[in-house]
């Protein structure tokens, strides 16, 4: 909530006397301070939906064999997580290597943008990389990796909520597997 304040109530506020047509009347409220998810939470809440939010935590799949979870993405407890939850997983050894899981609630024009149709197969722009289409518990999913770097990008729309897995220093199987890990039937039904 943005307040903005004339210059004789600042003055008032600030405890100089003497400023007419300012009384303790026509001064705002205090706004107390709010974490960054409450704000969040105020922003997308509309009234008559408070019980339509949902938890996206719950949905972060569990880490395949040989990772662990790192926790959220979002130490600082500012994402809304009934719009965007960020999860990310390392190796249990110390090796190199991580994957980050993010599920994002879509509506509207972010949600056509996402199922837009991918160009399959080698990049034209950047030699090693190449696009394609796998299945994901009956759901489209389009893997863009590069093999040289074992850098990696899988994209799924599953109903209202998009899963996007990136990864580096892995292989692409290992992209599919946490994908896979994602309970996708329970998630479209968002």
């Amino acid at each position: 909530m943005r307040v903005f304040l004339s210059a004789g109530a600042v003055l008032a506020i600030l405890g100089i006397a003497g400023v007419p047509g300012v009384n303790a009347q026509s001064l705002p409220a205090p706004v107390e301070a709010l974490s960054g998810s409450q704000k969040a939470a105020q922003r997308s809440v509309q009234p008559g939906t408070e019980s339509a939010k949902v938890d996206l935590l719950s949905y972060v799949p569990a880490p395949i064999n040989g990772w662990k979870s790192d926790g959220l993405f979002d130490d600082m407890d500012t994402f809304d997580r009934s719009r965007l939850v960020m999860q990310e997983y390392s190796r249990q050894r110390g090796e190199d290597g991580g994957v980050s899981v993010a599920l994002n609630l879509l509506d509207g024009a972010a949600k056509l943008l996402s199922n837009a149709k991918r160009r399959l197969g080698p990049d034209q722009e950047v030699a090693g990389r190449v696009t394609s289409e796998v299945d994901i518990g009956g759901f489209k999913g389009y893997l863009t990796f590069e093999e040289k770097n074992r850098t990696g990008r899988l994209e799924i729309m599953l109903g209202r909520c998009g899963a996007i897995l990136e990864g580096h220093d892995v292989s692409s199987a290992e992209l599919v597997a946490f994908a896979r890990n994602l309970d996708v039937a329970r998630i479209s039904k968002i």
